[in-house]
């Protein structure tokens, strides 16, 4: 077996292996100053040359002089199964301490052409020479052929993959720099594990060496070397993320967009962008996702690929292992990870090319130029320490007796007096955050709670807390407890020794805090004029330092009373100049104007009973009184009375007295105005009454022709409004004196006048009798 070959004999291998792997991977003659790595990574002095990793790596040789190793497979047991593509062979490494060295190595088969691609499945191997995949089950010595006919020449290269769907993909590249390729060159190809059902998965692929499927998404990665004669620069090469049935560009295009010379007009519109592009002429071929323990977390997940490096860039690049970030499933940056093949001349002393992660997290690296097998390991550098020293200076009023508490860098914190020192001892040199916590609050530490210090490595580094304290300060909670009737929805303010109010509910509470300890004034403020509260308002209380005093405030509401607003408004005439009274529910009537009003405050709320009384007679009320009336809590309510008022009657009282002889019996008939006649008697009185007040003429008649009224029988009287005018009328009778007409009817002759009784003789007389009266027959 082949272990720790020299660095000796490594130029005469330059030559062959040029030759070999063609155009993508020979060296320029043309050696040109390569610019050192980006990345500030870590030299490893190893085989005579150093090569670059980051922080923590180390490199050493699993496996040495071996004969062009190039694609790697982790086989049964963990055996590292190797393809030596130009001998033809396969051989099995083994690491049977486990130190990281292979120890064992044995031959599985020979005499193959040009073996590159390398996968198992449980314990049967399936491999791709130039021409063909084939299958190796366990125990046997002769493969089977699953995909015959395969092209030959040109890229050489025929890599396999199993995805998560149990098919088996193939990748062949072109058979030239730039042509027109048929099937299956310049695709990735996909198949039943017996071969069977072939199915082109990706074309427009040029060279894709490196397949790996991503342990999440379960998608199909690629690298592409893309072709050469377009500058140093152009065009990049790609990783890709395979999808069924697209084309990648090839042999027309080189980006979406980006034609190639010798197909003018080609549309690239078509092209499928690749996942990310990188250097020209890098040459990637291996490509593995790491999945293991071993390296940082930040690791996992990520891609490595493997630079083969250029062989006609003006300036060489690549021969070197990258890191690709893989956020969310895609590529976002690739950076260096192994370097240092190549040398600052551009000549190099190695060429990586497979990639396999370990059972243990190690990275086996295959560099066909140096026949070697890297190895990458981590683990955590040996810490360099040093201690540190915090110290606490406390000053001021009620410092805590307690003291405080130190912690480094978030961890468990030691106990440190408020005038003391503790150490912290073994701590990684380097930068650490310091916080001092415990301090009480009328407590502050100048400069603040945490502090950054750098520990010397084997030194002593010193943090120093400076802590003044002052009397703390304490709250004060208050409480309000509202109960009764109408309470107030606003609620109130209370506010201490005179400062800002703050609202708080009727039945809630607020608490101030960081109030000076000692006594303060609390007032309770915005009551409703309904409420009353109980007890001193405001009142005093002290807060005691570092506590909470308390002050409950007590109100008790009722519902608020309403007014009640009479008014009166009188017209018309003869108005009352006494006015009114009024009075509510029956109570004591108040005085009231005739155009007036008057308020009855504070009254209950509610339905009240208003009327209004000493109204004149000549006067009246329009609407209802007593009227029923609303007064509202905390309102006004108004009840206003019209009354009009009229001239009031009077009345007139006519008297007769009657005197003499033959007095008429039938009495006399008295007029006023000339209206309807009452009949009066000769001695007596009669009253007219609702007559308007003013002057009236007032006529007696049906006087007898033997009486007379003295003064007259009209009489003017002026009738007072409400009072009673008096007309009297005096009337004197005598008897009345009468006539005789005598009457003579003489017959016969003789003409003697008779006058004697007996007579027979007609006599007529004539008597006078009293006027006005009748003579008796």
């Amino acid at each position: 077996m082949h272990t720790r070959a020299t660095f000796a004999g490594l130029l005469a291998l330059v030559a062959a292996a040029l030759l070999a792997h063609g155009c993508s991977d020979a060296v320029t003659p043309d050696r040109r100053t390569h610019p050192t790595p980006a990345l500030a990574l870590g030299a490893i002095h190893i085989a005579g040359q150093d090569l670059f990793v980051p922080d923590g790596f180390d490199v050493n040789l699993f496996a040495d002089g071996l004969d062009g190793p190039r694609a790697l497979a982790l086989g049964p047991g963990g055996a590292v199964f190797v393809a030596l593509s130009d001998p033809g062979e396969i051989i099995r490494l083994v690491d049977t301490d486990g130190d990281g060295v292979a120890d064992a190595e044995s031959t599985v088969l020979s005499g193959l052409s040009y073996p590159f691609g390398l996968a198992f499945r449980g314990d049967t191997m399936y491999f791709a020479e130039q021409t063909a995949v084939k299958r190796l089950d366990p125990g046997a010595t002769t493969p089977v052929t699953l995909i015959p006919n395969l092209p030959e020449g040109a890229h050489l290269t025929r890599t396999i993959a199993f995805g998560p769907d149990n098919l088996l993909y193939l990748a062949i590249g072109s058979s030239c720099n730039v042509c027109d390729d048929a099937l299956p060159r310049a695709a990735v190809t996909r198949y039943n594990l017996d071969g069977s059902n072939p199915h082109t998965f990706a074309t427009g692929l040029r060279n894709s060496v490196g397949l790996a499927f991503h342990p999440t998404t379960g998608e199909l990665w690629a690298n592409n070397n893309d072709r050469d004669y377009l500058g140093d620069d152009v065009p990049p090469e790609h990783l890709n993320i395979l999808r069924d049935g697209r084309w990648y560009g090839w042999p027309q295009c080189y980006l979406p967009g980006q034609a190639n010379p010798e197909y003018p007009g080609a549309d690239c519109s078509a092209v499928e962008p690749p996942a990310l592009t990188f250097q020209a002429h890098s040459a990637p071929l291996g490509l593995a996702f790491y999945t293991g323990a071993m390296f940082p977390a930040e690791y996992v997940g990520d891609a490595f690929m493997t630079y083969h490096g250029s062989w006609n860039r003006t300036v060489p690049t690549g021969a070197k292992v990258v890191r690709v970030r893989v956020v969310n499933g895609q590529p976002t940056a690739i950076e260096d990870f192994v370097t240092g093949w190549q040398l600052a001349d551009g000549s190099r002393w190695g060429r990586p090319v497979g990639l396999l992660v370990m059972p243990d997290g190690a990275l086996l690296v295959s560099d066909d130029f140096a026949g070697r097998i890297w190895r990458v390991s981590y683990s955590l550098p040996a810490e360099k320490t040093g201690d540190l020293d915090v110290t606490t200076t406390t000053t001021g009023s009620d410092p805590d007796p307690d003291g405080y508490t130190v912690a480094v860098d978030g961890g468990t914190g030691q106990p440190i007096g408020i005038n003391s020192s503790v150490r912290f001892t073994g701590l990684a040199a380097g930068s650490h955050s310091v916080v001092l916590s415990g301090v009480a609050g009328n407590c502050s530490v100048s400069g603040g709670n945490t502090q950054t210090v750098n520990v010397p490595s084997g030194g002593t580094a010193t943090v120093a807390y400076s802590v003044t304290c002052a009397t703390p300060p304490g709250d004060l909670t208050v409480t309000t407890s509202t109960g009764g009737s109408s309470l107030d929805p606003d609620g109130y303010t209370v506010a201490v020794d005179g400062g800002a109010g703050r609202a708080i509910g009727i039945n809630g509470s607020v608490t101030f805090t960081s109030l000076a300890a000692g006594s303060h004034s609390v007032a309770l403020t915005d009551v409703a004029s309904n409420c009353t509260v109980g007890g001193s308002n405001p009142r005093t209380v002290t807060v005691p330092s570092g506590g909470t005093a308390t002050v409950s405030f007590a109100v008790t509401c009722t519902t608020p009373p309403g007014d009640l607003t009479v008014t009166t408004s009188t017209g018309g005439s003869s108005l009352d100049p006494d006015g009114y009274t009024v009075a509510v529910d029956g109570g004591a009537g108040q005085a009231i104007g005739i155009n007036s009003s008057v308020t009855f405050t504070s009254l209950a709320a509610g339905s009240h009973s208003v009327a209004l009384t000493d109204v004149a007679s000549n006067c009246t009320v329009s609407g209802s009184n007593p009227r029923t009336v609303t007064v509202p809590s905390g309102g006004t309510a108004t009840v206003s009375y019209t009354v009009t008022c009229t001239t009031p009657p009077g009345d007139l009282t006519v008297t007769t007295s009657t005197g003499g002889s033959s007095l008429d019996p039938d009495g006399y008939t008295v007029a006023v105005d000339g209206g309807a006649g009452q009949a009066i008697g000769i001695n007596s009185s009669v009253t007219f009454s609702g007559i308007s007040a003013g002057s009236h003429t007032v006529a007696l008649s049906g006087v007898a022709s033997n009486c007379s009224v003295s003064g007259g029988n009209s009489q003017t009287a002026n009738v007072p409004s409400g009072g009673t005018a008096t007309v009297s009328y005096s009337v004197s009778c005598t008897t009345p004196p009468g006539d005789l007409t005598v009457t003579t009817s003489t017959g016969g002759s003789g003409g003697r006048w008779r006058n004697g009784p007996g007579d027979r003789d007609q006599q007529q007389r004539h008597v006078h009798q009293p006027r006005g009266r009748q003579p008796q027959r």
